[in-house]
């Protein structure tokens, strides 16, 4: 409290439209207010984006298991036993908790693993509570290693191994050690060369095209993988997965060496050697792999907006280049027909790939990275059916006169709207969101207009908020905003003189305080969603402005250039 009356500097500093929406998406992913964001970022803080909300439930249950377990620990230390049943009971819910998350992190996968996909990751020691090697009477006697680092090996071949997944361990194989002593082989080459690393094991995984292989091909492959990337140093455990739609292998490796007692190292190099390895033997099963694999992440937001269907850079160049093959009959025609949307298209036959280079980009982008449409080859191929296919139409029949009515007057004394209000409209018409249902060729918007189409969201709120409340004028714009920050100010007071209230109530009369609560949170939460629409508008303003300035100016370039031909 001492700290929020001590806070009076006030800082004021101007952003430019692409700095002010990158901070705002920051402040949304990291789920604080602005000036909480802003005043940590000055501390040093390094913040993360917001966990889902599936996080804090799978939270929410680990910390009940452990409250449960804690009350087991009271029991057997008040009376002098362990109440076994419970214990049991406990066994299998922990059990059950386990086998959810990794189904859940297991989904969240399964849509990026479309083709062959391997992936290889430590494991060290965990600080929870051991229950699983509690249960376990055969304890290994090396020192060096704790309870914890031991029953993080456990964990992880339990899951590799899992009967529910492997169906009965037909398809569980050990390259230089028994699947039923695994544990025991690997600690023994982990006495036998003094190892004390904290990494226990490593744990990867390979996964195949739903509906493309068996899961014997799949376990053989796996089994292979693993006997040509470690048979020869290492002990590995090859479990093939079927629970899921996608089959795929997992494979636990002894971080140390048996060999030479060398620890394995999950570098690129070696991510990169496995990944090509696993490639090799899938096309030798002619199955699917990347052909072309992205050293990059999508960007969330990218992500997102494609997920709802939502115009992107990469959605509209598809929809030019589609337009432009529909019109080509070579690829000079095509070339042309992409110039006319702004796009540059390189073939150079030095390169091995086609780039495309839209106006407003900072560097061209390889046409295959659209799909598979839109390799060097299919395009070629798509442009030569157009050579051979022929169109056959009817004849156009009689056409129905078209009415015309006759208006009296004139719009010379109609009020246009201007300001801001105009401006916003204007704008919205330029990006095919007014009016509404209108059908919008993106391919052909001007480059300008191409990059806010991401933001076409935050545009319409904009434009909805400045014609709801009349607002023409930056003057106005101001003030509106101020009288919303001073509402906001008083509802904060009034909201905290109800939470002092509610101390001091019964529980009759605290139920009507949450009523009160409730709708004043509601009303806050409206009031700055518009406080940020108008810190948008203020940042946008002068942008949209200078934009539609130099569109108009290239249209009456193309224009006079059109009427000198």
């Amino acid at each position: 409290m001492w700290e929020m009356r001590n806070r009076s500097v006030q800082i004021l500093f101007r952003l430019n439209e692409e700095e002010a929406q990158h901070l705002y998406e920051l402040v949304k992913r990291s789920g604080r207010s602005k000036e909480a964001f802003l005043r940590e970022m000055v501390k040093g803080y390094r913040l993360c984006e917001k966990p889902d909300p599936e996080f804090y439930k799978i939270m929410r249950e680990l910390s009940a298991i452990g409250n449960r377990i804690n009350q087991l620990a009271a029991k057997a230390n008040a009376l002098g036993f362990v109440d076994a049943p419970m214990l049991s009971q406990e066994v299998k819910k922990w059990h059950e908790f386990q086998v959810d998350v990794r189904k859940k992190i297991s989904a969240s996968q399964k849509a990026i693993r479309i083709m062959a996909v391997c992936e290889i990751w430590d494991v060290r020691g965990r600080l929870d509570h051991p229950i699983d090697y509690a249960e376990n009477p055969e304890k290994t006697a090396n020192p060096n290693y704790s309870e914890t680092d031991l029953q993080a090996l456990v964990d992880v071949m339990e899951y590799a191994t899992n009967q529910d997944k492997t169906e009965q361990r037909f398809f569980v194989t050990g390259v230089n050690c028994d699947p039923a002593s695994a544990r025991e082989e690997m600690m023994i080459a982990k006495a036998q060369w003094n190892d004390e690393s904290e990494i226990i094991c490593y744990h990867g995984f390979q996964s195949f095209k739903s509906g493309e292989i068996t899961p014997k091909q799949a376990h053989e492959i796996g089994v292979r993988l693993a006997q040509r990337m470690w048979g020869d140093r290492f002990q590995v455990i090859v479990a093939t997965h079927l629970n899921t739609d996608c089959l795929h292998n997992h494979f636990v490796v002894n971080s140390v060496s048996f060999m030479d007692g060398k620890h394995y190292h999950d570098n690129k190099a070696n991510l990169r050697l496995l990944r090509q390895r696993s490639d090799e033997l899938c096309r030798e099963y002619a199955l699917s792999v990347i052909e072309h694999p992205s050293g990059r992440k999508k960007p969330y937001a990218l992500y997102q907006a494609e997920k709802n269907g939502m115009p992107t850079r990469d959605n509209v160049a598809r929809q030019a280049v589609d337009e432009a093959i529909s019109k080509s009959f070579t690829l000079k025609d095509f070339d042309r027909q992409m110039a006319e949307m702004g796009y540059h298209v390189r073939f150079d036959p030095n390169r091995k790939y086609w780039t495309i280079m839209g106006k407003g980009w900072k560097r061209p982008k390889r046409l295959y990275k659209l799909g598979e449409d839109y390799t060097n080859e299919r395009i070629m191929e798509r442009i030569r059916e157009n050579s051979y296919a022929v169109k056959f139409s009817r004849f156009a029949g009689p056409q129905k006169p078209i009415p015309v009515y006759r208006l009296k007057g004139t719009l010379k004394g109609a009020k246009k709207i201007g300001g801001l209000r105009g401006l916003y409209l204007h704008y919205c018409y330029r990006l095919g969101i007014l009016p509404k249902n209108r059908k919008q060729n993106y391919a052909r918007l001007h480059y300008l207009l191409k990059d806010d189409l991401m933001k076409m969201e935050a545009i319409s709120q904009e434009t909805r908020l400045l014609c709801r409340n009349r607002i023409d004028t930056v003057e106005q714009l101001c003030s509106y905003k101020e009288s919303l920050e001073t509402e906001m100010a008083d509802l904060l007071q009034k909201r905290k003189g109800l939470y002092s209230q509610s101390r001091k109530m019964g529980s009759e009369e605290k139920e009507a305080i949450r009523s009160q609560l409730s709708d004043l949170s509601k009303r806050l939460r409206v009031i700055r969603k518009e406080v940020k629409l108008c810190e948008g508008i203020e940042a946008r303003n002068d942008t949209l402005k200078e934009k539609l300035k130099t569109i108009r100016a290239d249209e009456e370039q193309q224009r006079k250039e059109a009427d000198d031909e």
